[in-house]
C-alpha cells in the first residue's frame, strides 16, 4: 500500500494508517493489560509508513512475548478490557478475533488500491 496509506474507501471511514494504528493500540492495550500494567491511553497516530510498519511488527512481538509468559492459571486470572469482565484467555480470543476483522479490511483496502496479497500471487 506504498503511497495509500491516507486512502479511505469512503467519508467517516478509517483510513489505512487508522487501521493499522488501531491494531498497534489494541496489541499494545492486550499486552499491558496480560502483564497486569496500568491501561496508558491509546498512543499517538503513526503517520509514517516505515515507522507504522515497525510498529506493528514491534507490537506483534511484545503482544507474543505476553501471551507466552502467561501460565495456565494466569490465563484464567479475571481481567476488565474495553469495560467488560474476561479471562486473560478470553481477552487474547476476543481482541485477536476482532483483528481478523481488521485483517479482512485491509485485504479489501488493497485490493481496491491494485495491491495483490501474496498469498494469491
Amino acid at each position: 500500500m506504498a503511497g495509500k496509506y491516507d486512502w479511505k474507501p469512503g467519508e467517516g471511514v478509517r483510513s489505512v494508517s487508522d487501521v493499522f494504528n488501531l491494531v498497534v493500540a489494541e496489541n499494545g492495550l492486550l499486552a499491558r493489560t496480560l502483564a497486569g500494567a496500568p491501561g496508558g491511553g491509546r498512543p499517538a497516530p503513526i503517520t509514517e509508513p516505515e515507522k507504522l510498519q515497525e510498529a506493528l511488527k514491534t507490537s506483534y512481538g511484545n503482544l507474543q512475548q505476553a501471551i507466552a509468559g502467561l501460565s495456565d492459571a494466569d490465563l484464567k486470572a479475571p481481567v476488565k478490557v474495553f469495560g467488560k469482565d474476561f479471562t486473560k484467555e478470553e481477552a487474547v480470543r476476543y481482541i485477536l478475533a476482532d483483528q481478523h476483522e481488521h485483517l479482512g479490511q485491509s485485504i479489501a483496502y488493497a485490493r481496491a488500491n491494485g495491491v495483490v496479497p501474496p498469498w494469491s500471487k
